[in-house]
């Protein structure tokens, strides 16, 4: 059986967290209809090998950003292994708040790593966000690496996640599944054998 790593994204809204999401899974132009998504949206896992040729599962866990969820998306971050940080190039508001994430992120899952995201780096970047920026707002969250990304070129997208399954700070783990329904189970598709044919697979 493959490695199973869970993998939430977090940050405001708007700032492109399921973009990212829809161009991994194999919807490039995914950005031109996403909207707000509502609590949480846990995507079909998807397998792919690691640089050492093993093969780990993905469970991707995409969070709402607006703030009248935000006392429900914490219990979605229970026993990740990785939280994915988004912020946008064209707001700087959302740089501002990714120390508010870690905290949120922190109240269920203190063992978490913790990864951030420039997103949108096609659009120019709002007045204060420059790469010694974005660095330091990396820094001040104990973020394993940033990465820079956009779900319109689909630059930095694919790095980001062979990142997350080459990593050895993040620890693939099972123990996230305890407790899930079976018809839980059918909607994070972990149930059965992931689909080898799909397009992110290796």
């Amino acid at each position: 059986m493959a490695e199973m790593i869970k993998v939430c994204l977090a940050g405001d809204t708007g700032v492109g967290k399921t973009s990212i999401v829809k161009h991994f899974l194999g919807d490039p132009t995914g950005y031109k209809f996403a909207r707000p998504t509502i609590a949480v949206e846990a995507n079909p896992s998807v397998q792919i090998q690691s640089s050492e040729g093993k093969l780990v599962n993905l469970s991707i866990w995409d969070t709402a950003g607006q703030e009248e969820f935000r006392n429900l998306v914490p219990l979605y971050f229970r026993n990740a292994s990785v939280c994915i940080v988004v912020a946008s190039y064209d707001k700087y508001d959302s740089f501002q708040s990714v120390g508010d994430w870690q905290d949120i992120i922190f109240q269920t899952c203190t063992t978490c790593k913790l990864i951030l995201v420039a997103n949108k780096c096609d659009l120019t970047p709002s007045n204060g966000i420059t790469e010694d920026f974005i660095s330091d707002k990396g820094r001040s969250i104990a973020a394993l690496e940033v990465f820079k990304t956009s779900a319109v070129t689909g630059e930095g997208i694919k790095d980001l996640f062979q990142y997350i399954v080459d990593c050895k700070d993040i620890e693939a783990d099972q123990n996230f599944l305890t407790g899930l329904k079976d018809e839980d189970k059918e909607q994070l598709n972990i149930a059965q054998e992931p689909n080898r044919d799909n397009k992110n697979c290796c």
